[in-house]
């Protein structure tokens, strides 16, 4: 005798009538749970930790296979709207096929002034303890519910306070995420922290960041709330990192990118890490608190605009190469192409790649080499 049939029949339990109701409203759901999100921007809430949350996301055209996401945190004062209109990630992620997704942050007047809770920093988010780290999970998990998303390649990156908390994430939601790249902020990992995995991670920042100094120290009063920020020192965030990574603790110098302007820009990678994971820097010069590659904003107050490096690029380059074979269930390695060689051997090669391939690949990088991909680029880059 069936489970339904033995109710029925001892007159205990759901009524028949509700039973199907409930079983066909079931299917429902799971219908419309399945039905994935076309291709556009979309807007979400949903209550958890016993308060509403809200996120946008963006979802590529013409892609039907397992998705990439990017989550893409926003800085203290904005929003996910905001950041959305200022990274201006989205033409990337239609081209390349992945979803981006804008969080809010926390704030006292719900969606104005957001702030998140990186542990030491920022605003209203750490002053109530919110749980970011369980509002990012929740999301992810939500996000699955609503897209084929490809759980192999789910990647955060942010801007200053959005940066501090991808640093949080790396620590405290390694099992999540396939690599993470913070943009002008940073967080010094506790002396001894231990996260359940490594996670690959590209960090970007300038030594002329007005606003997160790169030497580390007390920022400037914020232009809302007067508040002073401290920052740890770049340097020494990126020495715990390797450590955690298991990597050589001396980086090596792969590229230099120079403009007209005096902007520049160096890529500093660490080598021999463990577990196949990677540890990057784009050095930058001259730039400000900025997202390079973005429109200028309030340049007296957050420093110059630059496009000596397209940050949207770099991350997605930085990536594409890390995610997790589906044979080992919750452990992400960085599939790392060969490690570059130093600069100056690296020139030498580009020389002689330039006079075999006869690609016109100019070492002052008015085109592009780039020494990760197997392929020369000539691709002109934003200037």
């Amino acid at each position: 005798m069936g489970y339904c049939q033995a109710i029925r029949t001892h007159g205990r339990g759901i009524p028949l009538p509700w039973r199907r109701t409930l079983a066909a409203l079931t299917l429902a759901a799971s219908a419309a749970r399945a039905a994935p999100l076309p291709p556009g921007d979309h807007a979400f809430s949903f209550g958890v930790g016993g308060t509403r949350r809200y996120y946008q996301v963006h979802v590529p055209p013409g892609v039907d296979s397992p998705l990439p996401v990017v989550l893409v945190f926003h800085g203290a004062g904005s929003r996910g709207s905001a950041m959305k209109r200022y990274a201006r990630l989205d033409a990337l992620a239609d081209s390349e096929g992945f979803v981006t997704v804008y969080p809010d942050g926390s704030g006292q007047l719900e969606r104005l002034i957001l702030t998140w809770n990186a542990g030491f920093c920022c605003g209203y988010a750490r002053r109530i303890d919110a749980d970011d780290v369980g509002f990012v999970a929740a999301l992810l998990d939500r996000l699955e519910d609503t897209l084929p998303v490809d759980r192999d390649r789910v990647y955060a990156t942010g801007f200053s306070n959005g940066a501090m908390l991808v640093h949080r994430l790396a620590l405290e939601l390694s099992d999540r995420l396939a690599a993470v790249a913070p943009v002008a902020g940073a967080l010094l990992p506790p002396a001894g922290a231990e996260p359940e995995r490594r996670v690959p991670l590209l960090q970007v920042q300038s030594v002329d960041d007005p606003r997160a100094p790169y030497q580390g120290g007390l920022g400037p009063p914020s232009p809302v709330t007067e508040v002073r920020t401290p920052h740890p020192a770049i340097a020494e965030a990126l020495a715990r990192w390797a450590r955690i990574e298991g990597c050589d603790p001396e980086p090596q110098l792969v590229e230099s990118r120079r403009q007209s302007d005096g902007h520049r820009a160096e890529r500093w990678v660490w080598t021999d890490c463990s577990d196949g994971t990677a540890l990057e820097h784009w050095k930058l010069f001259r730039p400000g608190h900025v997202w390079p590659g973005a429109a200028p904003f309030s340049p007296n107050v957050y420093g110059e605009a630059t496009d000596v490096i397209d940050v949207n690029r770099e991350i997605w380059d930085f990536f594409r190469f890390s995610s997790t074979p589906s044979s080992l269930p919750g452990r992400r390695v960085r599939r790392s192409p060969p490690t570059s060689p130093p600069e100056t051997t690296q020139l030498a090669a580009r020389e002689a790649l330039r006079s075999l391939l006869k690609v016109p690949c100019s070492i002052s990088m008015e085109t592009r080499c780039d020494p990760r991909s197997p392929s020369i680029s000539t691709s002109m880059p934003a200037m």
